[in-house]
């Protein structure tokens, strides 16, 4: 097969684009693809661009996957970086994968650190029910399940202060 030579003149500028993104932070494969897309480079040259990036170990979707997962679980729940990934275009498979080295035990831990904080920012201007609420909202919008945020306003409550509810 050979190439034309309007695409070999883009080969160099997109690989040297793409390995310019992935100085930056880690990319899923799609994400690249997509930055080389919109920037104009034909699909052909994106496809070999990405082909020498992966062959290189360079564009690796399941270590970006790991490498995001790390990232993101201290302040993150599991829900959340599962949708990241997929918006990111990492398959299911991968992004499960990704996420098994996140415990239930260790996600519940993070979360009640995270309940503390905001108890203890919130604990003044509201009652026990409104700031259940407030809290328990605010760490499902970081993607903990219903249940952990359930338990992490209990644990953190737990915690010893001088106030009794």
């Amino acid at each position: 097969m050979e190439l034309r030579p309007e695409l070999l003149e883009q080969y160099r500028p997109a690989l040297d684009r793409a390995v310019g993104l992935l100085a930056i932070r880690a990319r899923s494969r799609r994400e690249i693809e997509q930055r080389l897309l919109r920037a104009g480079y034909d699909e052909e040259v994106v496809s070999m661009v990405l082909y020498k990036l992966e062959r290189e170990k360079l564009l690796d979707d399941e270590d970006f996957s790991v490498q995001w997962v790390e990232s993101r679980k201290r302040k993150y729940g599991s829900t959340r970086i599962a949708m990241e990934l997929r918006m990111k275009g990492v398959d299911p498979e991968t992004a499960e994968a990704a996420l098994a080295c996140c415990s239930e035990e260790d996600e519940l831990e993070t979360a009640a650190a995270l309940a503390r904080r905001k108890i203890k920012s919130d604990r003044d201007s509201c009652d026990r029910r409104k700031l259940f609420q407030r809290v328990t909202a605010f760490l499902v919008r970081r993607g903990y399940s219903w249940d952990i945020a359930k338990k992490a306003f209990e644990e953190a409550l737990e915690e010893p202060s001088g106030d009794d509810w």
